[in-house]
Protein backbone atom coordinates (compact mmCIF):
# COMPACT_ATOMS: atom_id res chain seq x y z
CA UNK A 1 0.00 0.00 0.00
CA UNK A 2 1.11 3.71 -1.10
CA UNK A 3 -0.14 6.14 1.34
CA UNK A 4 0.69 10.49 1.13
CA UNK A 5 -1.35 12.94 2.81
CA UNK A 6 -4.76 13.65 0.88
CA UNK A 7 -5.44 17.09 2.79
CA UNK A 8 -5.32 18.98 5.87
CA UNK A 9 -7.82 20.66 7.82
CA UNK A 10 -7.53 23.00 10.67
CA UNK A 11 -11.18 24.54 13.08
CA UNK A 12 -11.53 28.18 13.08
CA UNK A 13 -14.47 30.36 15.09
CA UNK A 14 -13.47 33.04 13.18
CA UNK A 15 -13.91 32.32 9.69
CA UNK A 16 -13.64 36.06 8.22
CA UNK A 17 -10.48 36.58 9.73
CA UNK A 18 -9.24 33.21 8.99
CA UNK A 19 -10.36 32.93 5.79
CA UNK A 20 -9.05 36.63 4.99
CA UNK A 21 -4.97 35.49 6.20
CA UNK A 22 -5.45 31.88 4.78
CA UNK A 23 -6.20 34.05 0.78
CA UNK A 24 -3.45 36.04 1.71
CA UNK A 25 -0.84 33.82 2.90
CA UNK A 26 -1.63 30.41 0.44
CA UNK A 27 -1.69 32.64 -2.62
CA UNK A 28 1.80 33.38 -1.91
CA UNK A 29 2.25 28.99 -2.14
CA UNK A 30 0.28 29.40 -5.47
CA UNK A 31 -3.08 27.75 -3.92
CA UNK A 32 -6.85 29.11 -4.22
CA UNK A 33 -9.89 28.53 -3.20
CA UNK A 34 -11.02 25.29 -4.89
CA UNK A 35 -14.09 24.41 -2.65
CA UNK A 36 -16.22 27.17 -1.24
CA UNK A 37 -18.76 26.53 1.28
CA UNK A 38 -17.88 29.81 3.44
CA UNK A 39 -18.97 30.13 6.13
CA UNK A 40 -18.73 26.74 7.02
CA UNK A 41 -15.27 25.65 5.11
CA UNK A 42 -13.39 26.28 2.31
CA UNK A 43 -10.77 23.69 0.41
CA UNK A 44 -7.67 25.44 -0.82
CA UNK A 45 -5.68 23.95 -3.45
CA UNK A 46 -4.41 23.87 -7.44
CA UNK A 47 -6.55 21.09 -8.78
CA UNK A 48 -8.20 19.50 -5.58
CA UNK A 49 -8.57 20.94 -1.96
CA UNK A 50 -5.04 20.23 0.07
CA UNK A 51 -5.83 22.33 2.99
CA UNK A 52 -8.74 23.44 4.76
CA UNK A 53 -10.21 25.34 7.18
CA UNK A 54 -13.68 24.86 8.55
CA UNK A 55 -15.60 25.40 11.49
CA UNK A 56 -15.77 22.29 14.08
CA UNK A 57 -18.45 20.03 13.26
CA UNK A 58 -19.91 20.20 16.52
CA UNK A 59 -20.03 24.02 16.34
CA UNK A 60 -17.82 23.95 19.91
CA UNK A 61 -14.37 25.53 20.31
CA UNK A 62 -11.71 25.10 17.69
CA UNK A 63 -8.80 23.67 19.10
CA UNK A 64 -5.88 20.80 18.74
CA UNK A 65 -8.48 18.20 19.33
CA UNK A 66 -11.73 19.68 17.73
CA UNK A 67 -11.53 20.98 14.25
CA UNK A 68 -8.21 19.28 12.99
CA UNK A 69 -7.66 16.28 10.88
CA UNK A 70 -5.77 14.94 8.33
CA UNK A 71 -6.45 12.82 5.72
CA UNK A 72 -4.19 10.27 3.68
CA UNK A 73 -5.00 8.73 0.25
CA UNK A 74 -4.27 4.97 -0.17
CA UNK A 75 -3.54 2.57 -2.89
CA UNK A 76 -5.07 -0.81 -1.74
CA UNK A 77 -5.30 -4.07 -4.14
CA UNK A 78 -8.54 -4.80 -5.64
CA UNK A 79 -10.20 -0.94 -4.07
CA UNK A 80 -8.46 1.75 -5.96
CA UNK A 81 -7.62 4.99 -4.60
CA UNK A 82 -9.35 6.47 -1.55
CA UNK A 83 -8.74 8.94 1.02
CA UNK A 84 -8.91 7.42 4.75
CA UNK A 85 -9.07 9.84 7.66
CA UNK A 86 -7.33 9.26 10.60
CA UNK A 87 -7.22 11.24 13.64
CA UNK A 88 -4.23 12.26 15.09
CA UNK A 89 -5.48 14.09 18.25
CA UNK A 90 -7.81 12.46 19.72
CA UNK A 91 -10.76 15.06 21.48
CA UNK A 92 -11.03 13.60 25.27
CA UNK A 93 -14.83 13.25 23.81
CA UNK A 94 -13.47 10.28 21.60
CA UNK A 95 -13.45 6.95 22.94
CA UNK A 96 -11.80 4.70 20.32
CA UNK A 97 -9.33 6.43 16.93
CA UNK A 98 -12.09 5.97 14.08
CA UNK A 99 -10.93 5.84 10.11
CA UNK A 100 -13.75 6.95 7.68
CA UNK A 101 -13.13 5.78 3.58
CA UNK A 102 -14.49 7.11 1.03
CA UNK A 103 -15.57 5.43 -2.47
CA UNK A 104 -13.01 5.15 -4.86
CA UNK A 105 -13.25 7.33 -7.87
Amino acid sequence: MSMVVHHVSLGSNNMEKALTFYDATLATLGLKRILDFAPHAVGYGTDAPLFWIQMPYDRQTASVGNGVHIAFAATMAGRGRAPITVPTIMAPSCATPTATRSKPA
